[in-house]
Order: structure tokens, then sequence, then C-alpha cells
């Protein structure tokens, strides 16, 4: 049986959060899975991670490094890498080559 959140727990997750720490790191120091972690934050409204706007995609698509976009974006190579991959496979579909 899961075990209920307790108030200071909640604060304590939301603090680590808010200050960036991942949800893993979160889930050990107050005692909870990484996913009640996460479900929590949901429940909450808080999310992590910004929504693509077409001028991050426009970057995305320029010839640049990864590494370049990700610090012009400031966002992680890998979610640049995965978000280019999926617009080339967006535009392929489009042009019937995927």
């Amino acid at each position: 049986m899961r075990r209920r959140w307790t108030t200071h727990e909640i604060d304590r997750a939301l603090a680590l959060y808010r200050a960036g720490l991942p949800v893993t790191v979160i889930g050990r120091v107050v005692g909870h899975p990484a996913s009640s972690v996460h479900g929590l934050m949901r429940r909450r409204g808080l999310r992590r991670r910004r929504r693509w706007e077409p001028q991050d995609d426009a970057q995305l698509v320029a010839w640049k490094s990864l590494t370049q976009i990700a610090r012009e974006l400031e966002r992680s190579p890998e979610a640049v890498r995965k978000r280019r991959q999926r617009l080339q496979q967006m535009e392929g579909a489009r042009h019937g080559t995927d």
C-alpha cells in the first residue's frame, strides 16, 4: 500500500523541484518513488519542460551543432537531438519520404 505524503514531504519536494533537482533525487530525499514525485508536481500544475516554440524549431533545422543550439536555446543537447529528429521525421512524412 502506498504511503501518503505528509505536508512536510510535499513542501520539501516542491522546494527541491523548484531548485531544479531531478525527481529521482527528490524521491530519495523525501522517501517516495520518482513516479510519485512526478505525479505530485503534475497535480500541482508544475512543468519542468518549456514548450517548443516555432523560433526554437527554426534554430533546430538551421545547420548548427547540437551543442551550439542547446546553448542558445538553454536546453540540453539530448533534448535538442530528440526534437531535431522528430522535426526531420515530420518533414519526411509531409513529403512522402518517411
